[in-house]
């Protein structure tokens, strides 16, 4: 028998997806995460009733028009839908040791599943069209018993939330490339850290605007921190290309000079963007300057409403400078 965690998501950015849509982005003997169509998430939804209530035969009456009116409610919300699903199995003999306060306190599968999720929403996010809303909606986390692939009890308690943000259609080449980076930074420290900062700005509805915000920024500031190292080879490389008069050389020149390897942050941004995206080093470093001056405005007192807060804006930025670093690893 397994202790199993379950969760699923809404993509708040795909529509009209196939029901019968199942894609792996990553599957071992007790850990899964996929991309299923309605009809698919369905029949986890019919396997949890039926392994519950005895193949769904001894149910009363009104039991059994309550589950039908609960799939009703989930065809009419969901039909058109994809889910990002996770599963995480562990053993009951490896946890049978703990007490019940110990194992639902913080039951050890919740990282395991927090770095899938991390690792495939940043994977899918870098490999989809940058005007899709790179969202997502957490519409059920359940623990259960599970024995034969056949759910036999439930720990937890289903709920479904809605929420309405522009979608494209599922593309599956975009879900390739996915795979593709998925398996080049899933658990690899270099990208844990970051992915997992970004994954929690992906699920606004779950963590409020502010925290998402939050959470976008700080991936993108540790992104270029942890780019420190190769900033000042970056930079002397650019300067050996260009001219001494170019206003790139002149600032490059500066920074090395005044700062002496120790950068500000919006410095150290725009030496990265000298490197990866040459041709708009000034709109991409406004777009920080401006991202850090709304920062720095709220968190000294300004009054910004959060819904102002420019969290699509940063995951936006973020998302680019990922998909350079990401581009020029798997050549």
């Amino acid at each position: 028998m397994d202790i199993v965690l379950i969760q699923a998501f809404k993509f708040d950015g795909i529509y009209d997806a196939p029901q019968n849509y199942e894609r792996d982005i990553y599957k071992d003997d007790y850990l899964n995460v996929k991309i299923l169509g309605f009809a698919k998430y369905l029949e986890i939804y019919e396997n949890k009733i039926s392994g519950l209530n005895d193949a769904h035969r001894n149910l009363t009456n009104s039991k059994k028009k309550r589950i039908q009116s609960e799939i009703h409610d989930l065809e009419v919300m969901y039909h058109s839908k994809a889910f990002l699903y996770i599963d995480v199995a562990i053993p009951y003999d490896k946890l049978k040791h703990l007490t019940p306060e110990q194992l639902w306190d913080k039951p050890p599968h919740l990282e395991l599943a927090s770095n899938l999720f991390s690792a495939a929403t940043s994977a899918i996010t870098a490999c989809r069209e940058s005007i899709v809303s790179p969202s997502y909606e957490k519409i059920s986390e359940d623990f259960y018993a599970r024995e034969n692939d056949m759910i036999t009890r439930d720990f937890s308690i289903y709920h479904i939330k809605q929420n309405d943000i522009s979608m494209m259609h599922l593309d599956n080449r975009e879900i390739d490339s996915a795979i593709k980076v998925f398996e080049h930074i899933y658990n690899k420290k270099e990208f844990k850290s970051i992915t997992s900062l970004f994954s929690q700005s992906l699920i606004p509805t779950e963590n409020a605007r502010l925290f998402s915000f939050i959470s976008a920024w700080r991936s993108l500031e540790v992104f270029i921190a942890k780019s420190q190292q190769d900033i000042k080879e970056i930079s002397l490389g650019k300067l050996r290309n260009k001219s001494d008069d170019s206003p790139d050389y002149k600032l490059i020149k500066k920074i090395l000079d005044v700062t002496d390897g120790k950068y500000h942050l919006l410095q150290r941004f725009y030496l990265l963007a000298a490197y990866y995206n040459e041709n708009n080093i000034e709109e991409d470093y406004n777009e920080f300057q401006y991202i850090q001056k709304v920062r720095n405005d709220y968190f000294h007192g300004t009054n910004i409403d959060q819904k102002d807060l420019p969290l699509e804006r940063t995951q936006k930025l973020f998302r680019k400078y990922f998909i350079f670093k990401l581009r020029s690893e798997l050549k």
